[in-house]
């Protein structure tokens, strides 16, 4: 249903800055309707500058606050962190622990990789990283700290998980982890149709990164959950 491609290209200037270039490609012609070039001296400045000239270009508002406030203020934590999520989603467990721990060892804040080293531990390090990422989740974005603590309950079997993870939808609609942290809390309190119908709903609007297409892949993950529901 898609009407509208945008895609480009990130340039390193001579100078040392950055350069985005950004084009708004209408899909049912391939013309190119808009063409916007962004400069800046780190990517999360270009995303920002990016996502706002986009967002006025269509007629919206840009959302508040900075992408480093939902990620990382370290370029190479954020490097080391997607491709730490790729090696976990390709099957490479501990090549996905080595680049989240490369992460927080450039940045000892970020939630998400402590987050997401817990999926890649077992045992006592799984709850160690996951309690470590709740400690982290207090000085987090809200959507990150609803993830996190979303999690947290599931994995103490804490009855508040449903309700938690449903202002994580209501707040967050397009948070596809939201939708699947749901499915599980429903699964645990015995709801399993709902259940299954959170968990489907992650696999249809996250098909694309069956093909690996995108670092994280939530229906992975859901497909995995929806196995444990039937059973």
């Amino acid at each position: 249903g898609a009407t509208t491609l945008i895609d480009g290209g990130l340039y390193r200037l001579s100078n040392d800055s950055l350069r985005l270039e950004l084009r708004r490609i209408d899909l049912a012609t391939g013309n190119v309707v808009a063409v916007f070039t962004i400069t800046g001296t780190d990517i999360f400045t270009l995303v920002d500058r990016g996502t706002a000239r986009l967002a006025t270009h269509l007629g919206s508002a840009a959302p508040p606050g900075s992408v480093a406030d939902v990620t990382t203020r370290s370029e190479m934590a954020s490097r080391f962190y997607e491709e730490g999520l790729r090696a976990y989603y390709y099957g490479d467990v501990a090549g996905s622990r080595r680049l989240l721990q490369a992460a927080l060892a450039e940045d000892s804040t970020f939630a998400m990789a402590e987050y997401y080293l817990s999926y890649a531990s077992a045992g006592l390090a799984k709850i160690r990283h996951l309690e470590r990422a709740l400690q982290l989740a207090e000085r987090a974005s809200d959507r990150e700290r609803l993830i996190i603590r979303s999690m947290w309950m599931l994995f103490t079997a804490d009855p508040a998980s449903v309700a938690t993870s449903e202002t994580l939808i209501v707040r967050y609609p397009q948070e596809l982890e939201g939708l699947r942290l749901s499915g599980k809390a429903l699964t645990e309190a015995g709801d399993y149709r709902r259940a299954i119908t959170r968990l489907r709903e992650v696999i249809q609007r996250d098909s694309l990164a069956l093909r690996g297409a995108t670092a994280v892949c939530s229906a992975c993950e859901a497909w995995y959950d929806l196995v444990g529901v039937y059973m």
